[in-house]
């Protein structure tokens, strides 16, 4: 397997496969044109059973791609070993359903300078076949950066990672929301790339994000996230305090409506309970905090007004009827 030396602003996109042959392809074809041609790709396929790997070792016919195989250890901990097997001046992600239009490298690196550790890009959420559902544009503000959860659509400097020693979190939700937050209260040198929507989030009704996060059960516990994300805020914090409040609100209210549909009245009214619990006990004031009333310079209204109105519900006590009306059993 051929490595490349690593040189000035190469970048390394890290790919991981778990049971993707039928979209992988898509995937890599975009990034091997990129416009950006100094970039190394980091094929990990994590345990495939459906050819994965197969597929993808006879597709290769570039340097610049590299393919590895492990036995199922999870998204984490191959994201995690992408990051230590990349030899690039900056790190990139991307997943194994969506592909990446040709100039999304080249935006990427272009918007960062000498001090940059992040750069935070939006997104189109898209159909298989390419129709738009709806799109993240982002605009520079104090919030922006929290907006897009995911390791896609960002560009991290290796050197800033290691030297943290930001991970992703070994979990079967939230690694990714881990993995930035980790990194934004490190670093006061993150920029937003405004009105980029070059990587393509597909919509892949079956993948196992979209299973997982739209019911809760046993073995899906938000609470081990926040208390982590919590215990990992370094004592210097490049992230205000409220600000921080405010995204543990919005993580409780989204975390409640998102899963809701899904889930049974009696168990997202457990669930609701954990999560507001925990809120209150580590934020005892959270109902005060400012930005619930005034929106954060960079948050979406939609998504602002929907943790307004959840808790407005909760002051009145009517959180428990809307719970019944919109559960999904």
């Amino acid at each position: 397997m051929n490595q490349r030396i690593q040189g000035s602003n190469m970048i390394s996109v890290i790919v991981p496969v778990y049971n993707g042959a039928d979209r992988i392809i898509r995937c890599l074809e975009s990034i091997k044109h990129q416009t950006y041609t100094d970039f190394e790709c980091i094929v990990i396929d994590d345990g495939s059973t459906d050819g994965s790997y197969d597929l993808v070792e006879k597709w290769i016919n570039d340097d610049r791609f590299h393919l590895y195989r492990q036995e199922n250890a999870g998204v984490a901990i191959t994201r995690n070993r992408g990051i230590e097997y990349a030899k690039g001046e900056f790190i990139a992600f991307a997943d194994q359903d969506d592909y990446v239009m040709e100039e999304y490298l080249t935006h990427m690196v272009n918007a960062a300078d000498d001090k940059t550790d992040v750069v935070v890009g939006g997104y189109e959420r898209v159909t298989d076949v390419g129709n738009d559902i709806f799109n993240i544009k982002l605009t520079k503000g104090e919030f922006s950066k929290f907006v897009v959860p995911t390791p896609w659509a960002h560009l991290y400097r290796k050197s800033f990672i290691q030297d943290k020693g930001i991970r992703f979190l070994d979990s079967k939700i939230g690694e990714d929301i881990y993995f930035n937050i980790m990194a934004y209260c490190r670093t006061p040198n993150v920029k937003v790339l405004e009105n980029c929507t070059d990587y393509k989030w597909v919509d892949n009704k079956r993948s196992v994000s979209n299973s997982l996060q739209k019911s809760v059960g046993n073995e899906i516990d938000p609470i081990y996230l926040l208390n982590n994300i919590k215990r990992g805020i370094p004592e210097k914090c490049y992230v205000s305090a409220d600000l921080l409040e405010y995204f543990f609100i919005r993580y409780c209210v989204w975390y409640a409506l998102f899963v809701m549909r899904g889930t049974s009245k009696d168990k997202n009214i457990e669930v609701q309970s954990k999560l507001f619990s925990w809120l209150s006990e580590e934020y005892p004031y959270y109902n005060r905090n400012r930005y619930i009333r005034i929106r954060p310079d960079g948050e979406i209204k939609k998504y602002h007004m929907a943790v307004r109105v959840w808790i407005f519900f909760r002051r009145v006590n009517a959180d428990r009827i809307i719970t019944g009306i919109m559960s999904g059993k």
